[in-house]
């Protein structure tokens, strides 16, 4: 797998995963608000907030002139053990009325994963000008195609086959196995291997 072609899986990967693990949110947050539609408003505020914000660390990394692949495993992984966590600390904090933690869930949850996009529109970036335009709308077409079939898939698959806690679980799986897929061939694949594995 080329650099330009790792760096559209990981986008189609985040894509995918951001948006499934929105829509788990949204029906976490009704569940403990008995409000599903207030729900969605609460989680896309924090959810968006949180992408703008790894957004913003993503360019950092980019800048810093660091291993950009290492640095986009080592925050994915990251991001894959808070995402297997959120089950099992927002049952007890509901339950202790603690509930005003979920924001920072949803916002730690979503920035975590944004820290990728950046990086993986640099890698997947072509040096020539003329084709820098064209190259970076490749990048993002995968990213739409992942949130696309995210919410499709785990709205309407997923849910329906394990459950709210199982899907969470699920999905922090799939971000470590995607990962370790494109990690096969990816520019700096010992550095991202090693991560995913440990």
């Amino acid at each position: 797998m080329t650099q330009v072609w790792f760096a559209r899986w990981v986008s189609l990967c985040v894509g995918f995963l951001s948006l499934s693990q929105e829509i788990l949110l949204v029906r976490l947050v009704g569940f403990v608000h008995h409000s599903p539609p207030r729900a969605l408003s609460f989680v896309l505020v924090f959810f968006l907030l949180g992408i703008a914000v790894g957004a913003h660390v993503g360019k950092l990394v980019c800048r810093s002139g660091s291993n950009p692949v290492s640095a986009m495993g080592a925050v994915l992984l990251f991001a894959g053990v808070f995402d297997a966590t959120i089950p099992f600390i927002t049952a007890p904090l509901v339950a202790a009325d603690h509930d005003h933690i979920l924001p920072m869930i949803i916002f730690v949850a979503a920035t975590l994963k944004s820290v990728a996009f950046p990086i993986a529109h640099q890698l997947g970036s072509s040096d020539d000008s003329s084709k820098l335009g064209s190259s970076v709308s490749k990048v993002y077409f995968f990213n739409i195609v992942g949130s696309t079939l995210g919410p499709l898939l785990t709205g309407f698959v997923l849910l329906q086959m394990v459950g709210l806690e199982h899907a969470l679980l699920f999905g922090s799986r799939s971000a470590r196995s995607g990962l370790a897929c494109g990690a096969q061939h990816a520019p700096g694949r010992a550095a991202l291997s090693w991560l995913l594995q440990s």
